[in-house]
């Protein structure tokens, strides 16, 4: 879905040399990956950006021999013209991937052009996203009514939840 030829090798995140401006993103910067670029999100934890736009290809680093946990820290994603990939049908990531969305609740909207406009925070998707982990082979349904606010939601056992039957709800906004 990328508007020009992908490159045939992944650039990692962490190397200024990845990136058009020789420097590696830093908190709150506009981070865009231009279409052709392949980006390898090798990183723990990237600080929290503005904004990232995907125009060529995001993929999480998966270390198949120790699992890695990674968190991509970011106002805003707007997969826009190419992928977001975290695992595959083949490699199914290996530790845990985590995109976390921060934004005001008062903030106005984001708007994509003078037509389109999302909220102030989110995962806003016209390219293509896919995530693989885990396999499961059930699923788990809420116990309660989960409201603005909480801290945990109840769930229905039967998964292999790491915490029981609890799952913490992270707060994002700032």
């Amino acid at each position: 879905m990328v508007e020009v030829e992908l490159a045939s090798d992944s650039k990692p995140w962490s190397d200024p040399a990845s990136w058009p401006s020789g420097n590696v993103p830093v908190e709150g910067d506009e981070v865009e990956i231009i279409s052709g670029d392949w980006i390898e999100f090798d990183i723990e934890d990237s600080p929290i950006l503005k904004s990232l736009t995907i125009n060529g290809r995001l993929t999480f680093k998966n270390d198949t021999e120790e699992a890695v946990d990674r968190t991509l820290h970011a106002w805003w994603v707007f997969v826009r013209a190419g992928d977001l990939l975290i695992g595959s049908e083949e490699a199914p990531y290996n530790g845990t991937a985590t995109i976390k969305l921060y934004g005001d609740p008062i903030a106005a909207p984001i708007a994509f052009s003078m037509l389109t406009e999302g909220g102030n925070k989110g995962l806003f998707v016209v390219g293509e996203v896919k995530m693989y982990g885990q396999q499961r082979d059930q699923m788990s349904r809420l116990r309660a009514t989960v409201e603005k606010g909480d801290k945990t939601a109840t769930v229905y056992g039967g998964l292999d939840w790491k915490a029981g039957d609890q799952v913490s709800l992270l707060p994002t906004a700032i």
